[in-house]
């Protein structure tokens, strides 16, 4: 797997049940009720917050279990402190920057879809503006031997070719 090729450790493969799935409109294929999230991390000092994941799931059923997360798109809380850097190599929507951001998360966000480039871009400069910040967070190009010092370690990059990847890649965090 690339992640592992990459110096990342998988901590857990999470199943997230979509209430809300596209339905099955060709009545050809299985509906798609789930999607998967991925819990890796690079090096010793990872982080799991469980008091604040259990904050942000406080029921119990009947038998015991827990309850689906209200909002599962706040999982990087539990994984990262104030100041770390969220990844989100499938941006879409920018739903994980838009968290990270309110509270208080760099992030990394790749996205290869334009229309959802520029979807990301208004989502979270919405906070960027009120917040009068000079150095903007969006679409900064890292071309070669990006490093944090430059200003490159977070902020959402166009993923359309192979030397963007190696951009992200090789950042230093």
């Amino acid at each position: 797997m690339s992640l592992k090729a990459n110096g990342f450790e998988i901590k857990n493969i999470i199943t997230w049940y979509k209430t809300n799935a596209m339905p099955n409109l060709t009545r050809r294929v299985l509906t798609h009720t789930t999607e998967f999230v991925i819990w890796a991390v690079k090096g010793k000092g990872w982080i799991f917050n469980y008091e604040i994941l259990k904050e942000l799931n406080p029921e119990k059923q009947k038998d015991g279990t827990s309850k689906q997360m209200r909002d599962l798109w706040s999982m990087p809380l539990g994984f990262s402190n104030e100041n770390d850097i969220v990844l989100d190599p499938f941006a879409g929507s920018g739903t994980t920057p838009y968290i990270a951001q309110k509270y208080n998360r760099n992030f990394i966000a790749i996205e290869k879809e334009e229309k959802y480039i520029k979807a990301i871009e208004k989502r979270v400069a919405v906070k960027h503006k009120k917040e009068e910040q000079k150095q903007p967070l969006l679409s900064k190009k890292c071309t070669t031997n990006c490093r944090r010092e430059e200003g490159y370690s977070t902020g959402l990059f166009n993923f359309n070719y192979q030397t963007e990847l190696n951009e992200v890649r090789n950042l230093k965090v």
